[in-house]
């Protein structure tokens, strides 16, 4: 994702002729507003309006950072779905464009962190977990533009907001057809095709209706639209005799990996022999009375999306002679384990891009993990974080103090290490995340939730989930080297969810910074890749 705060962007480049482009819109969306014209070009009213008046607060004020003050002065505060149809399939670009307009305004509570949301772009191709638009627009009533692209292969390019911390915000969408680079094609005016999206959807696995404008906003929060998964309870239960079939086959590999040793700098697993993240998942388990629903909520278009850079799970070595660093946790969420100890930060350690600033230090000297969330250098020998824990790498996989993720579980749990994917094989359960994360209801080995859904498919913080292990995942077609690692441990380990994430669901990976990247070799193809070639409706969840 860009990001940035200030005017409005338009379809152009500095690379095509005057009056063509290889940016070129095909709608423009006032959300929850009427039709407006800024700068020559018209935004459609939203086809839905939300009904209650008290959710739109900034409708006479200055929007600082813009001269396109009117297209930020109406927003849709609430979870939403927008799908816009596009005539080709092709690459395109989503822009949102959004103002806080209602905490830190005159006078009240709250600000920077007070709204994050996550936003998911074509069912997970492209999106952010965490969207906080005052801290990147730095302050409220202050514009912000959030910019993604993704591939389209379905006819409709779909935007799907849900709140992480309080409701999403938005003021404006614009979408635009990517051309290849060098291909310039005629901008016929400056409109964008009026009524270019659908009524928000809303997200009702039955059939997609428009948002009812005399529900509150905390309503919208239910299945999103989807293909219908077809119902295969075979798929969700075990099948006896495929299963036994293959059941020496993972034995034997549950064997092998019970040989592999203790996480060092580019082998081994961290945590307990006997923690979940390292036993197999026995043969014939009990199945959640729940799994198919579960299963389909989360694998409509039976893809996962690949976290391995932006939102990837940095780690980094530390032995006895590594320099050591002063931490400041900026969250008073109690004690908070890097400011109790000496913390060795090699001088190459960096965050994540993203919005959740990731970064694992493993202290191989004192066989510790500690895991970050949006850490920053301040200097040298110098970092804060909003928080972050520490677990003994011999332990369960949790510190005295949980984990900084949503299950409070430690980050370094159930990562695909880089090593991993170069050998071919991952040792371990998985870890995953959905936005379909339970609130309120977890299992161990989580500790608690940061779920937010209330839907009865919805999956607990702390579930796991295995991939049906009767399926001969050698002979899938066309499955990559990496796809086929990923799938032998579902099937052997599974996945056990640990998060909330911006898509229906995520696999973490580790981000390979200072090294050489695996993932091109294992077949990936980029950021947020779908591993298409897994059969992600085959998945099963165990009972808890």
């Amino acid at each position: 994702m860009t990001a940035a705060s200030g005017a409005v962007q338009t379809a152009a480049s500095s690379r095509c002729p005057a009056g063509t482009a290889d940016e070129v819109a095909v709608a423009r969306v006032n959300t929850d507003g009427p039709q407006v014209t800024v700068g020559g070009r018209t935004w459609s009213a939203d086809p839905v309006q939300q009904a209650d008046p008290a959710t739109t607060v900034a409708e006479d004020r200055n929007i600082r950072g813009t001269r396109a003050d009117v297209l930020y002065r109406s927003s849709r505060v609430g979870e939403f779905r927008y799908e816009v149809p596009v005539t080709e399939a092709g690459r395109y670009v989503v822009r949102l464009y959004a103002t806080e307009p209602w905490f830190g305004v005159d006078g009240r509570a709250g600000g920077r962190g007070s709204r994050v949301f996550s936003v998911d772009i074509e069912d997970g191709r492209a999106g952010s977990r965490r969207v906080d638009v005052a801290r990147s627009a730095k302050g409220p009533l202050r514009a912000w533009t959030g910019s993604w692209t993704a591939q389209v292969d379905d006819g409709s390019v779909t935007i799907e907001a849900r709140g992480v911390r309080d409701l999403p915000v938005l003021s404006a969408i614009e979408v635009l057809r990517k051309h290849p680079r060098g291909t310039c094609v005629p901008v016929a005016g400056s409109s964008a095709p009026a009524g270019g999206t659908k009524a928000p959807a809303q997200p009702d696995a039955q059939a997609p209706a428009p948002v009812t404008t005399d529900q509150p906003a905390q309503q919208a929060e239910v299945p999103a639209p989807a293909p219908a998964a077809p119902p295969a309870p075979t798929a969700a239960q075990p099948v006896p005799g495929a299963a036994a079939a293959s059941a020496p086959a993972r034995a034997g590999t549950a064997a092998a990996d019970a040989a592999v040793g203790l996480l060092a700098a580019d082998t081994g697993r961290p945590f307990a022999a006997i923690s979940v993240w390292n036993t197999p998942i026995p043969g014939n388990p009990a199945i959640d009375r729940n799994s198919a629903a579960m299963v389909r909520s989360v694998t409509a278009k039976n893809t996962a999306t690949a976290n391995l850079y932006e939102y990837g799970e940095p780690v980094f070595n530390a032995v006895a002679g590594t320099p050591t660093a002063e931490v400041t946790c900026t969250e008073d969420w109690g004690t908070c384990d890097v400011e109790e100890r000496t913390m060795r930060i090699p001088a190459e350690a960096r965050p994540t891009t993203g919005s959740d600033g990731r970064m694992i230090i493993v202290d191989l000297a004192d066989r510790v993990v500690c895991d970050f969330w949006q850490a920053r250098r301040t200097g040298s020998g110098r970092w804060t974080t909003s928080w972050a824990t520490c677990a003994p790498l011999d332990g369960s996989g949790s510190g005295p103090h949980g984990g900084a993720t949503g299950a409070g579980i430690n980050a370094l749990t159930g990562v695909v290490r880089t090593f991993e994917m170069r050998n071919g094989h991952i040792p371990h359960t998985l870890s995953v995340a959905t936005n379909n994360s339970c609130a309120g209801a977890f299992r161990a080995p989580a500790v608690k939730s940061d779920g937010q859904s209330t839907r009865s498919d919805c999956i607990p913080e702390g579930a796991r989930l295995q991939l049906d292990p009767s399926i001969d995942v050698d002979a899938i077609p066309g499955i990559t080297p990496g796809e086929r690692a990923v799938a032998r441990a579902l099937q052997t380990y599974g996945a056990i969810n640990r998060d909330n994430c911006g898509a229906n669901l995520c696999v973490q990976f580790e981000a390979p910074f200072g090294e050489a990247d695996p993932y091109p070799g294992a077949g990936f193809q980029g950021d947020y890749w779908g591993m298409p070639h897994i059969p992600w409706a085959r998945l099963r969840v165990i009972a808890g």
